[in-house]
């Protein structure tokens, strides 16, 4: 059998990333089995000949070569050398998540995809919420054509106009973005996002008479990205219902009896509620909660506060979907409101 030479006029090994040279290897061999210039069955040239055609060890075809073996790729034959899987089609995409931290949210969503081993396989990155981050995991993992979807959560320090430069590295058709639609995302990505002003506008107004409860509303403002209008949707809500308001980052939080909390990380959850436990106060009577959060204490404190989130389940059967049927869709998360 005759083997096919792997062309090397458009991808190389680039001494410059931080990717080992294997798995940039790997990369091209599996961008060119998914193109179809290697075909199934087709035998790959042997060790020595991908030394000489890219330039680099034969310890660092080899490593490839075991890669490609472990995921599916490829199979060998003893004295007969390397040959592109049969059922190729069936490894799971390599999926590059990039979120700006990892929140509970982040973690969860991370941990269903894992969990789906079949149909994909996730790395995580992180750009912490820095432009510049995001174009640099960009660069080193778009071009070498590893991955076959990036999703994205865009919380980002940055413009529209300038994320959307960086997304064009790109192609539309491998990128799923989460929580926020972007104009000009609708029509070239997959879009998976939040009527997030509208939603809570809505939670706000659900639980008036609960604010009414009590003479003062903090926001506690996590040290972790949140929506901006966030801030004005709640400072609106205050004003239009002569609601006194406070907005608060503060580490140690002092709680006042005669005050509702609106709380959106477990971090200032448990100390409001070791500090309820600590003064004697009784919840939902001198101090209130409402939660803007999924907490796995929900539940727990459903029958004395409410709470506002999105299925992050959902959000993740979404990418699956995506990725399982290669298809481009715009979907509209609903919000879960225990009032």
């Amino acid at each position: 059998m005759v083997c096919v030479q792997i062309p090397d006029d458009e991808q190389q090994i680039d001494e410059g990333l931080s990717i080992p040279k294997y798995k940039q290897l790997a990369s091209i061999i599996i961008t060119n089995i998914r193109k179809g210039v290697l075909k199934k069955c087709v035998k790959l040239p042997s060790v020595n000949q991908m030394s000489i055609d890219f330039l680099v060890s034969r310890d660092t075809v080899s490593k490839a070569y075991q890669f490609l073996l472990q995921k599916g790729y490829i199979y060998s034959e003893n004295r007969r050398g390397y040959f592109v899987s049969e059922n190729h089609q069936d490894v799971p995409a390599n999926v590059c998540m990039i979120a700006g931290q990892l929140n509970e949210q982040v973690l969860h969503i991370y941990k269903l995809l894992i969990a789906n081993k079949k149909i994909l396989s996730p790395q995580l990155h992180l750009h912490h919420y820095s432009i510049k981050k995001l174009a640099k995991i960009l660069s080193n993992n778009v071009k070498n054509g590893y991955f076959e979807y990036f999703v994205l959560f865009p919380h980002l320090q940055a413009s529209d106009n300038e994320l959307m430069d960086v997304l064009k590295m790109i192609p539309s058709e491998k990128l799923i973005i989460l929580d926020k639609a972007f104009p000009f995302s609708l029509n070239t990505c997959s879009v998976i996002h939040k009527n997030y002003e509208e939603d809570l506008g809505k939670f706000y107004a659900s639980c008036r008479k609960q604010f009414e409860k009590f003479w003062e509303a903090q926001l506690i403002l996590p040290n972790e990205y949140f929506p901006a209008e966030g801030i004005n949707i709640f400072k609106n809500f205050c004003q239009q219902n002569s609601i006194n308001y406070k907005l608060t980052d503060e580490p140690d939080i002092v709680v006042r009896k005669g005050s509702i909390y609106v709380v959106m990380s477990d971090q200032y959850l448990v100390k409001i509620i070791k500090s309820i436990s600590e003064l004697g106060y009784e919840l939902d009577k001198e101090i209130g909660i409402l939660l803007l959060y999924d907490s796995s204490y929900t539940n727990l404190l459903s029958t004395k506060c409410s709470s506002f989130s999105y299925d992050l389940d959902e959000i993740a059967l979404k990418i699956i979907e995506v990725i399982k049927n290669k298809k481009h869709i715009n979907h509209v998360l609903k919000a879960k409101m225990m009032i």
